[in-house]
């Protein structure tokens, strides 16, 4: 894994990504953490098979490595608590069966509010991608500060 910044935010990083049973269970593998995005791997892993006569991965585990590798590149750039908002996808082609996917993703734009990413999926060359994708994600530490502060005024 290719890493910039300091060692210690992306040990703190690695630690966060693995310690997810989402994360795990998928197979995810981090592979870079630009300071603007994340690169995650999604192995080929016969039970991720959606089409039995192609051996392409299902569209449901694609779109799982998409959102997790777009929130990793939005906490990448602002470590705050957000939740997806809007996620489109595009699916392009199918995967080849027996090969890895890679997601990459890049966080280009961000208010006091929301994160702007876009990426695509890959086998090995960007410009062949498999799926294409932008997302806008909604900070929500706000919110949740909002909702306490309402909570210690009401009545007991």
């Amino acid at each position: 894994m290719s890493n910039e910044g300091s060692t210690q935010d992306r040990t703190n990083d690695t630690n966060l990504f693995y310690s997810s049973p989402y994360n795990q269970a998928l197979g995810l593998r981090p592979l870079n953490w630009p300071k603007d995005g994340c690169v995650l791997c999604l192995p080929y892993q016969a039970h991720l098979v959606g089409d039995l006569d192609s051996g392409a991965v299902h569209a449901g585990a694609i779109s799982g490595l998409i959102d997790t590798t777009f929130g990793q590149a939005v906490y990448t750039c602002i470590p705050r608590v957000f939740a997806t908002l809007d996620l489109r996808i595009d699916h392009i082609r199918r995967s080849t069966a027996g090969r890895d996917l890679i997601c990459a993703a890049a966080c280009y734009k961000h208010t006091a509010q929301l994160a702007f990413v876009r990426g695509s999926v890959y086998h090995d060359d960007p410009a062949d991608p498999i799926a294409t994708a932008v997302a806008i994600f909604m900070f929500t530490d706000a919110v949740q500060q909002v909702f306490a502060a309402g909570r210690s005024h009401e009545p007991g």
